[in-house]
C-alpha cells in the first residue's frame, strides 16, 4: 500500500473513531491497517537507497502511540466503550 494513501485511510478510520466510537468495524479497521503497513515498512528498507536508512521500528512506535492516544482520547469521552481498551 502506498504509503499517502495509508495516511490517508489512517485519517479515514481516525475520523471515524471519534465520529461513533461504540462501533466496532473502524476498530478493527485500525489494528488491521496498522498490522499492514509493517511489512511494507521493512520492505521499503530493503527497496531504498543505501543512504536513505529509514528506522522502522521508530515509525512504527509512533504510529502505535498514535493508536494509544486515540484510545485515551476516546475512552475519556466514553469510558463504557470497550473497543478503546
Amino acid at each position: 500500500m502506498p504509503k499517502q494513501v495509508f495516511r490517508e485511510e489512517l485519517e479515514t478510520v481516525r475520523t471515524a473513531i471519534f465520529l461513533n466510537p461504540k462501533e466496532e468495524a473502524p476498530w478493527l479497521y485500525y489494528s488491521w491497517l496498522l498490522k499492514q503497513l509493517l511489512p511494507a515498512l521493512i520492505l521499503d528498507i530493503r527497496v531504498s537507497n543505501a543512504n536513505e536508512k529509514s528506522d522502522v521500528s521508530t515509525e512504527y512506535a509512533v504510529l502505535l502511540s498514535l493508536k494509544v492516544q486515540d484510545c485515551k482520547s476516546v475512552f475519556e469521552v466514553s469510558p463504557e466503550n470497550h473497543m478503546s481498551l
